[in-house]
């Protein structure tokens, strides 16, 4: 299972529309709207990077998606390990 992190750019005034359409393309697991350049953060999930690729591509297919900065992938051992490091962290404050 590998993770994928980015954020996107959405025409003026198509939040909602934007927002609604990417939020049922399958793998895309959370969006966040986020104030200042960027419309959305999005957080998607896929058996493999190629899958990762190709919720962008679709995303990008919308229509109403202007920009997508480069996504950030980690597979979910990567993300097990931080989750670990910061309770041990918590657990010795």
């Amino acid at each position: 299972m590998v993770f994928g992190m980015t954020m996107i750019k959405v025409k003026p005034s198509q939040d909602s529309i934007a927002y609604q359409t990417i939020q049922s393309i399958k793998g895309v697991k959370e969006i966040y709207r986020i104030f200042g350049e960027y419309s959305f953060f999005l957080i998607m999930d896929a058996y493999v990077q190629g899958d990762l690729e190709k919720i962008v591509d679709e995303i990008r297919m919308t229509g109403d998606v202007v920009e997508i900065q480069p996504v950030l992938v980690t597979d979910d051992s990567d993300l097990a390990s931080l989750w670990l490091s910061e309770s041990k962290e918590s657990a010795l404050s």
